[in-house]
């Protein structure tokens, strides 16, 4: 299980990720998570996946809703 700690560092990095304008097909860990191996290996990836994932979600929901708030 990733530390509370770590989970936000790789929210927040997902999120500057989406400000700088990557896609969320950029997610660095997707190809990680996605290799055959030890099933911990796999669930430690899949959880930094998820974690970065969610922190590009949610800075695409805020431009979102910011530049679609601009351009009414």
């Amino acid at each position: 299980m990733m530390s509370f700690e770590a989970i936000i560092e790789l929210q927040e990095r997902g999120a500057e990720a989406r400000a700088r304008g990557a896609g969320g097909e950029e997610n660095p860990f997707s190809r990680i998570a996605a290799m055959p191996g030890a099933s911990d290996q796999a669930i430690h990836w899949q959880q930094k996946k998820e974690a970065w994932q969610f922190g590009w979600a949610i800075e695409n929901a805020y431009r979102t809703a910011y530049f679609d708030e601009w351009a009414a």
